[in-house]
């Protein structure tokens, strides 16, 4: 299951389905990141405008 959040940004990572693969690894994990270099930034299609803003 995806986080239930009007968004969410995940280091490391270019797709959802890579996302679902390595969430909850050290690939995902904030804390580790030492350098900003790939994130991916998810919104729900059903979200509204002013959720996203």
């Amino acid at each position: 299951a995806l986080p239930h959040a009007a968004c969410f940004v995940v280091p490391n990572i270019s797709s959802i389905d890579e996302y679902r693969s390595a969430r909850r690894t050290a690939k995902t994990n904030w804390a580790n990141l030492k350098k900003r270099e790939q994130l991916a930034i998810f919104l729900p299609n059903d979200a509204s405008p002013q959720e996203v803003l």
